[in-house]
């Protein structure tokens, strides 16, 4: 790890929190860390209590590292450690899986975010929607794999519910409201304070 000078942590949980401490305060080589927190509210607030008191209210955050929100700060890093929390996420795939997900003629979106563990509960590749951050580069290349705005996401929805096609996805809570206003054709599955399963059939 000598070679390494920058290094961030993707995940503002109690395991990405305690990850990037450790890394700060016992690393031999002394990089800098920058700890990723996805919300910016979350982030904020971690800023300014210089604790994670949501996740690890008991551990004080170490000056040396960089808080953020943004992932351009911490695309050129030179180690990345992906330490998402996936303990909620486990009931949203076993209800996406319900709602069909697990069969191949089932479409199944991912709208606005992007959780890494998803594609491996669901043991499939999922559609992104109005989402590239990560994925940027390889979307340039290869546009097709992904959506890359709501309403056209929305005209495929109503398409295949018309077709009686089904199709599933996670999305943000806050853009349910919006599609409802719309009148596109939805049901809520399954919600958690920051996903939601919808089915269009």
């Amino acid at each position: 790890m000598s070679d390494v000078r920058e290094v961030a942590v993707l995940g503002g949980g109690a395991w990405g929190t305690a990850l990037a401490v450790h890394l700060a305060r016992h690393s031999h080589a002394r990089p800098r860390v920058a700890l990723y927190i996805r919300s910016e509210e979350q982030m904020q607030d971690c800023r300014a209590a210089l604790t994670n008191r949501r996740y690890l209210p008991d551990v004080p955050l170490p000056d040396s590292i960089a808080l953020t929100s943004s992932l351009a700060d911490v695309a050129g890093a030179d180690l990345l450690f992906a330490a998402t929390p996936v303990v909620e996420l486990v009931p949203l795939a076993a209800a996406l899986k319900a709602a069909g997900a697990a069969d191949p003629a089932v479409k199944v979106y991912s709208v606005g975010i992007y959780e890494q563990s998803l594609t491996f509960y669901l043991r499939r590749p999922v559609t992104l929607v109005d989402y590239r951050d990560e994925f940027d580069f390889g979307l340039q290349q290869q546009p097709e794999l992904a959506i890359p705005t709501i309403p056209a996401f929305v005209a495929r929805w109503r398409a295949d519910a018309a077709a009686g096609v089904r199709n599933v996805a996670i999305i943000r809570p806050e853009l349910i409201a919006d599609l409802k206003r719309q009148g596109v054709p939805l049901r809520i599955v399954a919600a958690d304070s920051r996903r939601a399963v919808i089915a269009n059939l």
